[in-house]
């Protein structure tokens, strides 16, 4: 008989990891159903990776938006899963996808790697079946939820070793970009400002400070906008000067990353990426970081600060000299675990009533 999984990919970065996962249950012969938002950069990575979806439902923005968007998403998710006869989910702490899978009594592999969003965590992993976390992640900030210790699986690692340690970039991206390989680059992600943590905690997005200390090194700035608004700010701000470029849908962002002098990044994903692939990278969070000090532990070239005097002065000192602060990670990441098959397994351990 063939086993049915399905996966709801709500975030850029799961698009990366799921398709992965994805790859690794159709190679055991599993039917997979995707679903994901209304989210333009999510949807846009889906496709780059080749993954037929169903899209469901938005994001919200304010907490009403957020609440009424999760009402809406769940009676259509149930529906949709109600035909397609599941048998397990995996999700990367969805609310949604968690409380309709344990609903209709589906098993939960439910990924989680950031601790400072207790909303969501309340949310998702006392229904899980199985919570899949970093080693960075200490058990207690997991099984304070309710979680079974014995349910909890801990990796040496963070998700995006399973899109990194075999990636070989391309410089097609700088082309695309009207960028040059050697000349100064900086690539800044601004901060996920709409996120439930965020909201709570208050955080602004800093993008003024690391633009203008960049350009001030004569560095040219790439900038992936989260949101709409945004984006309308650093096209009015910057939208004249021919050093600042804004893509105006996905691209290649690890090759960049790669191929960039710094990486400023107000979140965890693709500082954590710019991170595995060798460039220095600075991440501003006003919460949370426990992976990115894991890994800056490690020796990956990985700063983290909630200051803003301190985050302007890491983006003028590393562009003062970035080859000082690059570092070929290649035996490092050959010490971290993919999560992937570990995933795999416990789907089908959760199919066979594990």
């Amino acid at each position: 008989m063939q086993h049915k999984a399905w996966i709801d990919v709500i975030t850029p970065k799961e698009a990366l990891l799921f398709s992965r996962v994805s790859r690794g249950l159709e190679e055991r012969g599993w039917d997979i159903l995707v679903t994901t938002r209304d989210y333009e950069e999510t949807v846009q990575l889906l496709e780059m990776e080749g993954l037929d979806y169903v899209k469901v439902g938005s994001h919200g923005e304010t907490l009403v938006e957020k609440l009424r968007q999760s009402l809406y998403r769940m009676e259509k998710l149930a529906e949709l899963v109600v035909r397609k006869r599941p048998g397990v989910v995996i999700c990367l702490t969805s609310p949604d996808a968690c409380r309709v899978a344990f609903g209709l009594k589906i098993p939960i592999i439910c990924l989680h790697d950031t601790v400072h969003a207790d909303k969501v965590a309340r949310l998702t992993l006392p229904l899980s079946t199985y919570v899949v976390v970093p080693e960075a992640i200490p058990l207690n900030s997991v099984t304070k939820y309710g979680v079974n210790p014995g349910r909890v699986v801990r990796y040496r690692g963070v998700d995006a070793v399973a899109w990194i340690r075999d990636f070989n970039p391309s410089e097609g991206v700088l082309k695309e970009l009207g960028l040059k390989r050697g000349e100064p680059i900086v690539v800044l992600r601004p901060l996920e400002e709409k996120s439930s943590y965020m909201l709570e905690a208050g955080g602004k997005a800093q993008v003024d400070v690391v633009v203008d200390e960049a350009l001030r090194h004569g560095a040219k700035v790439v900038i992936f906008p989260r949101y709409g608004y945004q984006r309308e700010y650093v096209r009015r701000k910057y939208g004249g000067n021919p050093n600042v470029v804004i893509p105006s849908r996905a691209v290649d962002s690890r090759s960049l990353m790669y191929y960039a002098s710094l990486t400023v990044c107000q979140g965890g994903t693709m500082g954590i990426e710019s991170a595995l692939l060798g460039t220095p990278t600075v991440v501003y969070l006003p919460v949370g970081g426990l992976c990115i000090s894991w890994l800056a532990g490690k020796g990956f070239p990985i700063y983290l600060t909630s200051g803003v005097d301190q985050l302007k002065l890491y983006v003028g000192r590393i562009l003062e000299n970035p080859r000082a602060y690059r570092v070929d990670t290649s035996r490092l990441l050959s010490q971290l675990e993919d999560p992937v098959e570990k995933i795999v397994r416990l789907a089908e351990v959760c199919v066979k009533g594990g």
